[in-house]
């Protein structure tokens, strides 16, 4: 079990790397870099400190425990700003060892936090700076520092309300795991602060993170998020909480019936309403609200919520996508080009930078253009592979999508796609499955795609 909790923890600091991968490119042309470069002298310290995690194993084995916590020493001695090193010393400490040295790993923590945004090392967003405070807070709490423990769950909620507090398991639990929340401790939390309408919103947003697996846990962080407005009717969070769970409400229509799904977008706009009214800066609230009227068909509405959010952050690419979805519905072709332009070429892109240039090729087309539709589509196509084509595409499907191909050998495809596509992983691994002849159960999404260019060409 501590083993699976380290990994869980481990993973819930580094996917962010595992995630950022090469970005994808064009099937013909040269390989794009990824956004951030990062260096070997980097790629060899995450590798180091990796290893000693690795080293550590399941805990049980206290001589590969202490070697891993020495290689580590040994990385934080050569490297002192570098945070991973004491954040994973900090999680070993605190996992594995029965006598815990609570002050080393506040130390650690404290250095994690302290280095986090250094200028040296562009792996330092390699994990989210709620998710420290967040560990932090649980080791204050478990030395009996309440007061410590509200602060920094504070700092981590306005860090990233959707970050902050990570339970483990599928259903609120009594018994915190190691490192996790548990229901336990916001109740005490509660029972030694009932005033402070903080301890509302942690327990609020740890049973909210259970809405994900059943509806049961709604009930139960709508009263707390309205017991915390009572108890302190100034919060712009406490509402805006309360109006970003109604929308999340509604949106899992399985969960309600349209009436059902109208009142619970009419209790959402009134909760932000009263968020922007106490904090008329407060972009996520536009954001939601602006979601909400997106969700409800009233998209001059919604235009001038995201109007409000791309004022606040010009660089939001999510909100200038949502934007033109609501010109295109207006039929503000002109308007929807220019939003899904942004939303391309914004340093926060969308998700899937595929579907901007699908939905402007459509708005292209709906206005005549259908060269630059075609020119969209290819790129949909060409972003869309790079993200789906290992496990979803073999050597067959490639070829039905792509005859262009054909005079190419399959290992030549195969040898250019994993060198632009897939460099991190080993060309035997890669290729034993692109290669093979059988179908997968492939998605249609490419070809799909793939048919719509034509279709504007005839025209």
């Amino acid at each position: 079990m501590k083993r699976l909790i380290l990994v869980i923890l481990a993973l819930a600091f580094i996917s962010p790397i595992i995630a950022q991968g090469a970005e994808p490119i064009e099937l013909s042309g040269p390989a794009k870099k990824t956004k951030q470069e990062v260096s070997k002298e980097e790629k060899d310290l995450l590798s180091g400190t990796l290893e000693a995690l690795k080293l550590a194993g399941d805990g049980k084995d206290s001589q590969k425990t202490q070697e891993a916590t020495r290689q580590l020493d040994a990385i934080i001695k050569a490297n002192p700003e570098y945070p991973n090193a004491y954040l994973f010393r900090a999680l070993i400490e605190y996992v594995f060892e029965q006598q815990k040295n609570y002050q080393l790993i506040l130390g650690d923590l404290n250095n994690a936090i302290k280095y986090h945004p250094s200028n040296k090392y562009t792996i330092q967003g390699s994990y989210p700076l709620s998710s420290i405070y967040s560990l932090r807070a649980k080791v204050y709490k478990d030395m009996g520092d309440y007061k410590q423990a509200i602060n920094d769950l504070e700092i981590a909620v306005k860090l990233d309300t959707n970050d902050a507090i990570k339970p483990s398991g599928v259903k609120p639990d009594d018994e915190a795991k190691q490192g996790s929340w548990g229901k336990r401790d916001f109740d005490e939390i509660i029972q030694k602060s009932p005033n402070d309408y903080r301890g509302y919103i942690f327990r609020g947003l740890y049973y909210e993170f259970f809405t994900r697996f059943g509806e049961k846990t709604y009930e139960h962080a709508i009263t707390d998020y309205k017991k915390a407005i009572s108890l302190n009717p100034k919060s712009s969070l406490c509402y805006y909480l309360l109006g970003k769970l109604y929308y999340s409400k509604s949106s899992i229509f399985s969960l309600q019936t349209a009436t059902q799904n109208a009142e619970s977008h009419k209790q959402g706009i009134a909760a932000l309403n009263k968020a922007i009214k106490l904090n008329p800066k407060y972009e996520d609230a536009y954001s939601i609200r602006a979601s909400i009227y997106l969700a409800s068909k009233k998209y001059q509405l919604a235009i001038i919520d995201f109007d409000k959010v791309v004022e606040l952050d010009p660089d939001k690419g999510g909100a200038y996508f949502d934007r033109g979805l609501c010109n295109q519905n207006l039929g503000k072709y002109f308007n929807a080009v220019d939003d899904f332009r942004k939303a391309i070429e914004s340093k926060k892109q969308v998700t899937m930078p595929n579907t901007a240039y699908v939905n402007r090729a459509e708005n292209y087309a709906k206005l005549g253009d259908y060269g630059d539709a075609v020119k969209d589509f290819t790129k949909a196509i060409e972003l869309l592979f790079g993200e789906t084509s290992f496990g979803t595409i073999n050597i067959s499907t490639f070829r039905a999508i792509y005859p262009e191909y054909n005079d190419s050998s399959d290992d030549a495809i195969a040898k250019k796609l994993h060198a632009k596509f897939y460099p991190e992983l080993k060309y035997e691994d890669y290729a034993e499955y692109f290669l093979k002849k059988e179908a997968t159960g492939a998605c249609t999404v490419l070809a799909d795609l793939y048919e719509s260019i034509p279709i504007f060409v005839e025209i």
